[in-house]
């Protein structure tokens, strides 16, 4: 189970967390975490208005810009939302668990 990061806010509570497919979504609309170093400005919004696709996909993008201004401790959420999307990246290397596993050989 991945990390969620809930609060409430304009008597709605929220809860912020990625999916394999809330990523993909990401990364369609041109999103790159690899890009927070070099223009930070336009990433990290990104990176905190992605959360939101999983559990509040029909947020307006006011509302979270609202939000995310209103937001304490920001460097420490986006540490925390940064780790949540790293996790969810490394279940596309998780190994099955189940007993009906494929196993792959290669041939010459």
């Amino acid at each position: 189970m991945s990390k969620k990061i809930k609060f409430d806010y304009n008597g709605n509570t929220y809860n912020l967390t990625y999916t394999r497919r809330t990523i993909e979504k990401m990364e369609d609309e041109g999103f790159d975490i690899t890009a927070a170093q070099t223009k930070p400005m336009s990433t990290l919004p990104k990176l905190f208005k992605g959360a939101f696709y999983a559990n509040h996909p029909n947020i307006e993008d006011n509302v979270i810009d609202e939000i995310y201004g209103l937001m304490k401790d920001k460097q420490g959420l986006i540490q925390v939302l940064a780790g949540m999307y790293n996790d969810t990246l490394k279940t596309l290397l998780d190994e099955p668990t189940d007993e009906k596993n494929i196993l792959w050989t290669t041939s010459v």
